[in-house]
């Protein structure tokens, strides 16, 4: 479950039929991914098939075949996968179980020990994929998963709180996260550490150099996630966007068109003219995103 495809294709299909459940999944999406890139960015760890070509954990090396997945150029901890999975199909099974409760009549406790089975089936399968791939460790996938539940935990408790903050909060607070990487940076250089470890690990590794991804980069995903939420804090004080008529007849062809442009504009990506050039419009493409998505796109619709 690519982080950048949920944001831009299962978020925006959900919103068309559920407003409150779409705002709910932008603003845990926009903060987890956040907090995933960042944690990449300062606490890099291998990949299994960059750890097996190092450490030259098995002899036979012909026979680890590669993905395009096993191409990914963020270090491997945590898994933005398990993170991304687990926050939308918690986000999505509990008012989905709520709707089948009420049609069926079903026992509450029934339905919990249900969507608990369907979650813990599909994200071992989502595991076992990233294993077989050798994209990512199971300690990797794992750990993800559960640094989403702590974060959905934390935020559904204090959902209230994050709501009523004013937009100047929010962007404030936006801000002073976005000197977090800034002061990683440098502090790996002062270390004689390359803040661009998992890239040349990439590159060094990857036997088809056109399965190689500017889009996974430490880089690009910060610039896209902290542009990403950016948008959601230009949106604050958040519990307005609640607001919005349910109307599929209005919302479906409306967020059809705004994700065609999205569309249009990703893939008008600037990425030969330049790291800032090409960091700097995906920012500015994710802030207007999530921008349109929770202020300009229900003002349309009511």
């Amino acid at each position: 479950m690519e982080p950048s495809r949920v944001l831009d294709i299962l978020v925006p299909l959900v919103g068309a039929f559920n407003h409150q459940l779409f705002v709910r999944l932008v603003c845990s999406l926009s903060i987890i991914n956040t907090s995933v890139s960042l944690i990449k960015w300062c606490c890099p760890e291998y990949r299994p098939y960059w750890w097996l070509k190092e450490f030259k954990a098995v002899h036979h090396f012909d026979d680890l075949q590669q993905y395009p997945s096993t191409c990914e150029t963020s270090a491997g901890f945590p898994s933005a996968h398990s993170t991304v999975f687990t926050v939308f199909v918690h986000l999505f099974l509990g008012p989905s179980m709520s709707y089948i409760s009420h049609q069926f009549k079903m026992d509450q406790r029934c339905l919990k020990l249900i969507s608990s089975f369907l979650w813990i089936v599909f994200s071992s399968l989502m595991w076992l994929s990233r294993m077989y791939l050798l994209a990512e460790f199971l300690h990797q996938c794992i750990l993800g998963s559960l640094i989403a539940f702590l974060f959905l935990h934390f935020f559904n408790r204090h959902s209230s709180f994050f709501y009523a903050l004013n937009r100047r909060w929010l962007v404030t607070g936006v801000l002073c996260c976005s000197s977090i990487p800034v002061t990683a940076y440098f502090s790996m250089l002062s270390m004689h550490v390359d803040p661009h470890w998992s890239v040349r690990m990439a590159f060094k590794w990857c036997q088809e150099p056109s399965n190689l991804c500017h889009e996974t980069s430490p880089v690009f995903s910060l610039g896209r996630d902290f542009g990403y939420l950016m948008g959601v804090a230009l949106s604050a004080p958040l519990f307005k966007r609640h607001e919005c008529s349910n109307s599929r007849i209005k919302r479906l062809p409306l967020m059809i068109s705004v994700e065609i442009i999205n569309y249009w504009a990703r893939l008008e990506t600037p990425k030969t003219r330049g790291r800032f050039i090409f960091v700097a419009y995906e920012c500015l493409r994710n802030l207007l995103h999530s921008f349109t998505l929770l202020t300009i796109l229900p003002k349309l619709i009511t």
